[in-house]
């Protein structure tokens, strides 16, 4: 296995056959020459990424150091990521405020067949025709 990096390019010799263990430390070379050489928008808007539906994920706090986070992606294995204390507060706000928004949903959403379904009309069933 070879991997140059000349200016904005990769070079890869990986000829061979992988373990599932080689195939992970060869990922992660591979990563680290790309990170040398992306020059990666802020956000993500318009990257096509692959997403992993209710991925495993691990966290442990480490108060000198930060949150360690680590999520499994299906292909790519683990990831980890270190974020500060602040990082970690930041990200925890975060979620609470997505969870308060997903809840606020979920009630409006309940409230809403509550009504529908209280309002007598027998014409306001499924397939009624009528928007609500």
């Amino acid at each position: 296995m070879k991997i140059e990096i000349t200016g904005d390019k990769v070079s890869l010799d990986i000829t061979g056959t992988y373990t599932a263990e080689e195939l992970s430390k060869l990922i992660q070379q591979i990563g680290g020459a790309r990170g040398q050489i992306a020059q990666d928008p802020p956000t993500p808007e318009g990257v096509e990424m692959e997403a992993v539906l209710r991925p495993s994920w691990y966290t442990e706090f480490n108060p000198l150091v930060g949150m360690h986070q680590l999520c499994f992606h299906n292909n790519l294995g683990w990831q980890a990521f270190l974020l500060s204390p602040q990082d970690g507060a930041s990200l925890i706000h975060f979620l609470a405020a997505q969870l308060r928004q997903l809840c606020d949903a979920k009630d409006a959403i309940a409230a809403a067949e509550a009504a529908h379904s209280n309002s007598g009309n027998p014409n306001d069933g499924p397939g009624s025709g009528l928007v609500h």
